[in-house]
């Protein structure tokens, strides 16, 4: 929560903070909001993103709907969305504010700035270097295999940068597991599930990690860009031992995982 005497940051006296202002949609509703990007000016006065009901309720001086602190955002960055193409998604360690642009141009340009000014507020809070992830998903860890016996049911962040994956609980940031990703055995997706096959080496000991996503087209994005860190040269020392040549085989084409004796129908019963 910002200082009360930030939260006259509409007014039209105090602009010259602003990087970028314009339209955008938010996701939820595809309503058309009128977004503000400011520059840090103080520690009281942090780089942050506002978004108000329009530009005339803006220029009028009305307080913003929902500031976003930049350096509370541990993630920003382009979120695939099955029915919009220029989605920019803001993730905290609550839920995720998203927004859609209108054009490929119109997102690069708020990325951008947006990026330029995360950063520079994470590595300037407290003279702290927050993690930054390249990637993040929310989804809802299932009470079966490791989500049960480990007590990670429920809402979590996946995290993924280029050497691990975090598993992050929703509002309570502290609870946070790290696997790296040569602990990772395999990975897979049958609809909108995901999951994540842990070896010994793992902090959880080894077994299945499944969780539901927001749909198939996420559960499939997930798998796609784990499945390429774990494949990239610089994470090639395997800790456990590989099971199979399908190790992150997609298990919607209903192949079972050989090493693992994955059956998909028992599964699907299960969850």
């Amino acid at each position: 929560m910002l200082p009360n005497r930030n939260r006259n940051a509409g007014n039209s006296s105090n602009k010259e903070d602003i990087v970028k202002k314009g339209y955008l949609k938010k996701l939820k509703t595809m309503k058309k909001k009128f977004f503000v990007l400011r520059r840090e000016t103080g520690a009281e006065n942090p780089a942050r993103l506002e978004y108000y009901d329009n530009e005339r309720k803006f220029n009028a001086g009305v307080q913003p709907k929902k500031p976003i602190v930049l350096n509370t955002c541990f993630s920003i960055n382009r979120k695939k969305d099955p029915k919009h193409s220029h989605v920019i998604a803001l993730y905290t360690n609550h839920d995720p504010v998203c927004m859609a642009a209108e054009s490929e141009a119109e997102l690069n340009e708020w990325l951008g700035f947006l990026h330029h000014h995360m950063h520079q507020a994470v590595s300037g809070a407290d003279g702290q270097s927050m993690k930054m992830y390249e990637h993040v998903w929310q989804v809802a860890v299932q009470p079966r295999s490791l989500g049960s016996s480990k007590g990670l049911t429920g809402e979590h962040h996946i995290c993924l940068t280029y050497k691990s994956i975090a598993l992050v609980r929703v509002g309570d940031c502290q609870k946070k597991i790290e696997f790296p990703l040569n602990s990772i055995r395999r990975c897979g997706h049958t609809g909108s599930f995901f999951f994540l096959g842990l070896g010994r080496s793992a902090a959880t000991g080894a077994g299945d990690i499944w969780m539901l996503t927001e749909d198939a087209v996420i559960a499939e994005n997930m798998h796609s860009i784990i499945r390429k860190a774990m494949h990239d040269p610089c994470n090639n020392i395997s800790v456990d031992p590989p099971v199979s040549r399908e190790r992150t085989q997609s298990m919607s084409n209903h192949r079972s995982f050989e090493g693992g004796k994955l059956n998909l129908t028992a599964i699907l019963k299960d969850l």
